[in-house]
């Protein structure tokens, strides 16, 4: 079992399981990645240094492309729904959980999963489900909006 060592976050070193436990289903239009970690909290993020915020962008750039498929194909010119679902232990606040998604919509950027992250481009949702703190992971699952008529 290979584990990866990611970098230092607010309290430690983050460790993702094996990448053959991230899990990925795609059906025609619909994504879903789950993967094994959650980003901390928007007041965690906030006191963290710069260099840290760098390097835990840099880290959910990494766990995305670990759970994509070799070809994947991504239409940009589309708009996204995306449900991103935190299972962990503490729920955050409303807008503790849309801040704290903001690294995780900006690696799908960064392997264009998303063309942008404004509302014509993006329709983010963001859900919670209360989970035991060492099984804690984000599942996100991206649709593609197709025009009406």
């Amino acid at each position: 079992m290979y584990t990866l060592l990611l970098s230092q976050g607010a309290k430690g070193l983050l460790r993702m399981p094996s990448l053959s436990q991230a899990i990925l289903r795609k059906e025609v239009g619909r994504m879903k990645l789950t993967i094994p970690a959650t980003p901390p909290s928007l007041n965690v993020q906030h006191r963290m240094h710069y260099r840290a915020k760098m390097s835990l962008k840099r880290e959910w750039v990494l766990q995305i492309r670990a759970v994509l498929p070799i070809p994947f194909n991504s239409r940009l010119n589309r708009k996204k729904k995306v449900v991103i679902t935190l299972f962990h232990s503490r729920p955050y606040d409303k807008d503790n959980a849309y801040g704290a998604v903001k690294p995780v919509v900006d690696a799908m950027k960064v392997w264009c999963l998303l063309r942008d992250d404004t509302a014509e481009w993006l329709d983010l949702s963001v859900e919670q489900e209360k989970w035991p703190h060492k099984r804690r992971h984000t599942v996100i699952e991206i649709e593609e909006v197709w025009p009406d008529g």
